[in-house]
């Protein structure tokens, strides 16, 4: 194999063996199903110790990307294996295999749960996690850069999450948090007025159906906030 170029490391070396690996599955460098180089090859093409390479395979093991196997060495798993919910995985499929086929599964995963949420947390939400919600949109709209905003519109939706009272839907509050992160981040672009005042709107017409408890207009105010981000995320694509 011959040696990649050098390139700005992230936090540490680990990282980097990590990165570097999981975005070469992901875009098929190392198809699904085929055998990893063995240690010695990789260790040297990578330019790092087999230690570090040794514990930066275990960590793809964890997302369920390789299997590791003494006698036959590491093997890459189907993608169904993959922890698509690990933000690193998520976040490689966004950077580097962000195709049609992923946007839908992205969209179907948002409207299989969100709305049914919204509906909930429209019947069951307390005074106190209605008031987490409107602060969140107070920032939302406060907001003075970009990240402030995505942080905010974040924590608008994570509040209404929480705000069910089904404990399977709470639990996933914390991988639907990353999905969101992701869907958010592919969606928006920094610095066009127009299009976050109209996402403002649609999260006011959240807002208001939750604090009028309407789960109704609670479902169709999500389901327009998700037909919307999935169109910007086709035409970011094309």
């Amino acid at each position: 194999m011959n040696k990649r170029p050098a390139k700005n490391r992230p936090k540490s070396i680990h990282y980097q063996i990590v990165e570097t690996l999981g975005r070469e599955i992901v875009t098929g460098v190392f198809p699904v199903g085929s055998q990893i180089p063995t240690e010695s090859i990789l260790a040297e093409s990578l330019g790092v110790g087999r230690l570090a390479l040794r514990e930066a395979m275990k960590v793809l093991a964890s997302m369920g990307m390789v299997v590791i196997l003494p006698k036959t060495g590491t093997h890459v798993l189907p993608r169904e294996s993959w922890n698509l919910f690990d933000p690193n995985v998520l976040q490689w499929h966004v950077q580097y295999a962000f195709d049609e086929e992923f946007t839908k599964d992205l969209v179907e995963l948002r409207n299989m749960i969100e709305p049914v949420a919204a509906g909930i947390a429209a019947t069951q939400a307390t005074p106190e996690q209605i008031e987490k919600i409107q602060q969140a949109y107070v920032d939302m709209v406060q907001a003075e850069t970009h990240a402030d905003y995505l942080e905010a519109d974040l924590r608008f939706h994570g509040a209404v999450l929480s705000s069910c009272k089904n404990r399977f839907i709470r639990q996933l509050q914390a991988p639907i948090s990353e999905v969101l992160k992701v869907s958010f981040k592919a969606s928006s672009t920094p610095g066009r007025d127009a299009d976050r005042e109209h996402a403002l709107i649609l999260h006011q017409a959240l807002l208001i159906a939750i604090e009028n408890h309407d789960p109704s207009a609670a479902k169709s105010a999500v389901e327009r906030l998700i037909e919307r981000a999935s169109e910007r995320m086709q035409h970011m694509r094309s």
